[in-house]
């Protein structure tokens, strides 16, 4: 079921032809995917059924890290990041497709000029190379899977988007989040369970830092709990729901697809919060 659930991962715009450097990373092929529309582009393993096929025959991906070898979920852009993605670049919400919109959630609670920034989960980093691009200062893509930040690095070089750096960081662990940040990015971060109780646990410790979090979840496999954890530890939250059109990679079938996705966004940290 978790397999079938995550046959699509789409971006807002197809695969563009932007120079690579490397062109292929651990013997892999590469591409680029642009970002909305911007002209930021991230890059992708550009074959994953493999990936897929070996996951799928292994255990499950677990929340300490077991798995991340193949890991075939975090090397291509989620619709998640894409919706992200509209915040920061402060693109126009479509009232007519969302529920519970919160002026709490609109592009201007977003600013990145000269923001610092940590996104977990980052995977291709979509969202962390598109703040670097608006201007923020620092920005930490963080991922537990070595392999993704190799994708975020071989963007982000050839673009000038030196504001970004790339950290191994498991938000499973006990190794506390940076206090100096402007506010915490996750995007279709919530595998299983156990990992979306950590992002809970996550949001709520950046919370006591004084840190807003923006979270998406497109995928709906573990949304559940991370709320749960939330309302467990009594941290308030906003939430709405998006709905957004994409292209993207089929990740068990290396082609295209078209597809609606629901994004469900969350802003944890913020003066005024329901829930």
């Amino acid at each position: 079921p978790v397999l079938a659930a995550l046959v699509f991962a789409c971006a807002t715009r197809p695969s563009q032809d932007s120079p690579l450097t490397p062109v292929r990373i651990r013997g892999r092929k590469l591409r680029s995917r642009t970002v909305g529309d911007s002209a930021v582009y991230v890059v992708e393993l550009a074959q994953v059924s493999d990936l897929v096929a070996k996951w799928s025959h292994g255990p499950e991906l677990r929340a300490d890290g077991g798995g991340r070898d193949v890991d075939p979920f975090g090397v291509v852009v989620w619709p998640g990041a894409a919706a992200l993605a509209r915040l920061l670049s402060a693109e126009a919400v479509d009232n007519n497709t969302c529920e519970g919109v919160s002026s709490d959630l609109n592009p201007s609670s977003l600013p990145c000029g000269n923001a610092r920034i940590m996104e977990l989960g980052c995977g291709t980093g979509a969202c962390s190379l598109l703040a670097a691009s608006l201007g923020a200062k620092r920005v930490i893509a963080s991922d537990q899977n070595p392999l993704t930040l190799e994708l975020v690095a071989a963007a982000a070089q050839p673009q000038g988007l030196d504001a970004v750096t790339t950290r191994v960081f498991d938000m499973c662990s006990s190794e506390p989040l940076p206090s100096d940040m402007d506010f915490l990015l996750a995007a279709d971060v919530c595998y299983n369970d156990a990992l979306g109780r950590a992002l809970g646990r996550r949001v709520e410790e950046a919370m006591h830092l004084g840190i807003p979090s923006y979270v998406a979840d497109s995928v709906n496999i573990a949304r559940n709990a991370f709320i749960d954890e939330l309302q467990l530890r009594s941290v308030p939250f906003i939430q709405k729901t998006e709905t957004l059109s994409f292209v993207g990679h089929a990740v068990s079938l290396d082609m295209e697809v078209e597809r609606a996705s629901n994004v469900a966004l969350f802003a944890v940290g913020l003066n005024s919060q329901v829930h």
